[in-house]
């Protein structure tokens, strides 16, 4: 394999290592004394194998910006985005549906006008669909232009709701970042089911309301159908719909159980370690 010293550019200025205040509140472990082998990438060798810039067949050694990458994949937890997210490229999207690709690009090449004026997506599709790895890269690109963008999962709603309850200044710490960043994230709304109550359920439509009203940009992933929603959170489907600002699709339930599982088959034979990328 041929070796390359570096690939990945340097963090923007803007992605500064977060307060501890901050990664307490996102619950990101190892937070006291790093050292290089403790890396995520490449466990203290300081060079890793990974795939060539806009490949997913060719690799090569890299050098590993233990450091940077730390920050990173720091800076990204505080926002939300899970390790999974952090790792994905566009580039490993060729599996899945290519009118879904556009249309999360298409959002992009407006995305100044579309903050501006709160436009909203919903992504309908089974676990697997590739609708949560459309929703980080999009919200990736966000961050990257410096626009402010959160990420949440309908479980971590209630974890919050009931684990902070005696605990008012994170709660409001949280509420204020869900509530005002330019792009919230939603992934696998009505997964909250197991341990949903009224209470939620009207946590959940008045934090959506709330940002449709300030004309704020929510995106939302779901398993559930259109009418499955539109049934279970009416009052905020009806809110989004009327602003006149929301963009719904189906993703095809084919990416799974074809490119992504022959990818990982393929990164374990290979040993191909993925850093954090920007997409």
């Amino acid at each position: 394999m041929d070796e390359i010293s570096r690939i990945l550019p340097p963090n923007p200025r803007h992605v500064l290592m977060p307060s501890m205040i901050e990664l307490s509140d996102a619950d990101v472990a190892d937070v006291g004394h790093w050292r290089p082998t403790m890396c995520r990438v490449c466990r203290g060798a300081r060079r890793y194998t990974g795939y060539k810039p806009g490949s997913t067949t060719e690799f090569a050694t890299f050098e590993c910006p233990c450091e940077e990458q730390l920050t990173l994949r720091r800076w990204f937890a505080v926002r939300g985005i899970p390790d999974a997210g952090m790792q994905l490229r566009w580039a490993d999207m060729t599996g899945a549906d290519p009118s879904w690709v556009a249309n999360a690009k298409g959002f992009l090449d407006h995305l100044h006008g579309n903050l501006r004026v709160g436009q909203s997506m919903v992504f309908y599709g089974r676990s697997g669909s590739g609708k949560s790895s459309l929703a980080w890269l999009v919200m990736k690109a966000v961050l990257w232009n410096q626009f402010s963008a959160q990420a949440i999962s309908a479980t971590s709603i209630v974890d919050r709701l009931y684990m902070w309850r005696n605990d008012q200044d994170r709660l409001d710490r949280w509420n204020r970042k869900v509530r005002n960043c330019e792009l919230l994230v939603i992934d696998d709304l009505g997964k909250e089911n197991g341990g949903s109550t009224e209470v939620v359920k009207q946590s959940i439509e008045s934090l959506i309301n709330r940002r449709a009203d300030d004309r704020r940009s929510t995106l939302i992933t779901t398993n559930l159908t259109q009418e499955q929603l539109k049934q279970r959170y009416p009052e905020s489907m009806e809110v989004l719909r009327g602003a006149g600002t929301l963009s719904e699709m189906s993703l095809p339930d084919s990416w799974r159980d074809t490119d992504l599982m022959d990818r990982n088959r393929f990164e374990v034979t290979n040993d191909i370690a993925r850093p954090a990328v920007w997409g």
